[in-house]
């Protein structure tokens, strides 16, 4: 196998409060074989950074102040290896989760917002111009996207 220089070698997996492990953790596992040398001989060029709010573990599970009258008692977590105010550098793609933490009430039109949405929003909308593909669910089209700009 040639090397193509012009596909995708950095990924970035942005995660916040009640991301939706499904919509991160499918394209990820993806990645994980495109990394795997017996999978893709230049796999060992493939790169993954995960970005959040801060280093500290971000949990898919309820949040204070998450209104929700039925809250699940199972949670994952992922460490981010850097944050939004120091992401990695030359992202090539960005991967976007849904979920509760993207904004119930930009996607169902209820009262509440969880803490720090808008601080994901500005970070995608400054990541933005300099990516070569957003990768996202409806969820987050739907509920966020706009607000990035992303959409038009």
């Amino acid at each position: 196998m040639t090397e193509q220089p012009n596909l995708p070698t950095h990924f970035a997996l942005v995660v916040f409060p009640q991301f939706e492990v499904l919509d991160a953790f499918g394209p990820t596992e993806v990645l994980h074989g495109i990394g795997h040398p017996m999978v893709n001989p230049n796999g060992s060029n493939i790169k993954l950074s995960i970005v959040g709010p801060s280093l500290e573990p971000v949990s898919t599970g309820p949040t204070k102040g998450d209104p929700s009258p039925l809250k699940s008692q199972v949670s994952q977590t992922i460490v981010p290896t850097h944050t939004y105010d120091d992401p990695p550098q030359d992202i090539d793609v960005m991967i976007v989760p849904g979920g509760f933490g993207a904004g119930p009430k930009a996607l169902y039109g209820g009262a509440w917002e969880p803490e720090g949405v808008e601080r994901v929003v500005q970070f995608i909308r400054d990541q933005y111009p300099g990516l070569k593909h957003l990768l996202s669910t409806f969820d987050f089209l739907e509920g966020l996207g706009s607000q990035v700009g992303v959409l038009s």
